[in-house]
């Protein structure tokens, strides 16, 4: 079993048949998304400025994690709920 990564782990995408598909393999990303369903395990990883939905065989950790800062800037955005007619 594959050891799980953290958000914002720095990876190398490895070359499979849905990394070259997706045009990545070879490149350098960061884990920004996790998705676990049973024994597998999914990370959305931002290659550029795009998101890929890789398998975790395809990536390998570089042992490095960036902050959340480094990929996102300080803005904030509040959203209030919609509420409907309907809703008491």
């Amino acid at each position: 079993m594959t050891r799980k990564l953290s958000y914002y782990s720095v990876v190398n995408v490895l070359r499979s048949s849905s990394t070259a598909a997706l045009g990545i393999d070879g490149l350098t990303g960061v884990v920004v998304g996790i998705s676990e369903s049973g024994p597998n395990v999914e990370y959305a990883v931002l290659v550029g400025e795009e998101v890929c939905m890789v398998d975790s065989s395809d990536v390998s950790s570089t042992g490095e994690v960036v902050s959340r800062s480094d990929l996102y800037g300080g803005d904030t955005l509040k959203v209030d709920p919609q509420h409907y007619p309907s809703d008491n």
